[in-house]
């Protein structure tokens, strides 16, 4: 099974909410996410989180799961809900915004949750990002600009083909070195790394690999 978390960032644009949907057997709104899912006519299957923002009197159908538990975001609370009922497969909308620091939280919640998910992946207006496993490929067309992160601090042991520069078992840190605005030279880009959390962010994609 595969779920929908729509967040309370900036909202993804109608159509490609609605090309997720279609793939998704569980809509999760995080808390206010669902007040734009329903402005917009999408009524998702519950709203998740403190409930600070999603307006349940406004909306007295939608079934809701009230978590006031102040040491987790939204974002968190949701996943959380789509793990106890068994989905390994998630992406994630309207969870970055114009607030960087919430966006760095989301981020830093997906590398938080990637390890119990077989797919886990944020998605925005611009493309998607995923924490990677240690091997991961991807089909992209020619051109698309790919940048890589090391969200742990360091990532070691990175090999790289497809790419116009490329990586072979070298490292990439915080304040160090970064692998920002790469391209990709190939429609198949592999990447692979020894130690750490690796964030792999794909601009203008035309598919998403596994």
């Amino acid at each position: 099974m595969h779920a929908l978390i729509i967040g309370n960032g900036n909202p993804p644009g109608v159509a490609l909410f609605e090309r997720e949907r279609n793939q998704a057997d569980l809509v999760v709104a995080a808390d206010g996410g669902g007040n734009w899912c329903m402005k917009n006519g999408f009524k998702p299957d519950i709203v998740v989180g403190d409930l600070d923002s999603f307006n349940s009197r406004l909306y007295p159908t939608i079934p809701v799961l009230l978590d006031l538990d102040q040491e987790t975001n939204d974002l968190e609370k949701a996943l959380r809900y789509v793990i106890d009922r068994k989905i390994r497969s998630a992406t994630l909308l309207g969870v970055t915004g114009e607030r960087l620091d919430h966006t760095l939280k989301n981020i830093s919640v997906m590398a938080q949750f990637e390890r119990k998910f077989d797919n886990l992946s944020m998605k925005d207006e611009h493309g998607w990002m995923k924490i990677l496993p240690r091997d991961f490929s991807f089909e992209v067309a020619a051109g698309t600009i790919i940048s890589l992160f090391p969200v742990s601090g360091v990532v070691d042991g990175i090999y790289t083909t497809g790419l116009e520069f490329a990586l072979h078992d070298e490292s990439l840190e915080n304040g160090r070195r970064d692998g920002s605005s790469n391209r990709s030279i190939s429609d198949t880009v592999t990447i692979s790394h020894r130690t750490g959390k690796l964030l792999l962010m794909v601009f203008d994609s035309v598919k998403e690999g596994g």
